[in-house]
């Protein structure tokens, strides 16, 4: 999959992207990000707020789901949730429903043994997004106009350094971001 790797930028002041900022940078992308259905690796927050715990509608369940940190998150979730993200490292990745049936691809993921489970993303997954800690957003997608798009719209804020990526050569990617010791203190994972 092609991608972008969004290298941070510190600018001392709030307008500095984090990751409770996630509309800040995907904005320009937030209609064909919200109409996705979205699995998360892992919880996005320490504790889940609230609102969302008893929003019935924001989650989908799937074969598995009660023995797993896996998260399937309804089409139109990412809207109402992205904003308070507080976690230092999330992965998420977004399965079109006009596509696949995302509990079925939630749940396939689920039973994938770990050295497949990113198989099973590639194949799957309409967008795949990766953040590290207030370093950087990475985003992969099956519609490279997508992309282009998302680069177009970033070009030129101080906050944000936009460089090219594949999925399968990330770590190339930061590297010519200038993330190589981002990317081996991740020990290649990123």
């Amino acid at each position: 999959m092609d991608g972008l790797l969004l290298r941070l930028q510190p600018t001392g002041d709030s307008s500095a992207p984090d990751a409770s900022s996630f509309w800040k940078l995907f904005k320009p992308i937030r209609r064909n990000l919200d109409g996705l259905a979205w699995c998360f690796l892992n919880p996005p927050w320490l504790g889940a707020p609230a609102d969302f715990e008893k929003d019935p509608s924001a989650t989908m369940a799937f074969d598995g789901d009660a023995e797993t940190s896996l998260q399937l998150w309804s089409p139109g979730s990412l809207s109402r949730y992205a904003d308070r993200f507080a976690e230092e490292f999330i992965e998420l990745w977004g399965v079109d429903p006009a596509r696949h049936d995302p509990p079925k691809i939630a749940a396939l993921y689920n039973a994938a043994p770990w050295s497949e489970a990113d198989d099973v993303i590639r194949r799957h997954a309409a967008v795949w997004l990766k953040y590290i800690d207030e370093t950087c957003w990475e985003i992969y997608a099956r519609e490279r106009a997508l992309l282009d798009f998302l680069a177009l719209q970033l070009r030129g804020k101080p906050w944000v350094e936009v460089h090219p990526s594949r999925a399968d050569a990330r770590e190339e990617a930061f590297r010519a971001a200038g993330l190589a010791d981002s990317w081996e203190a991740r020990g290649g994972r990123g």
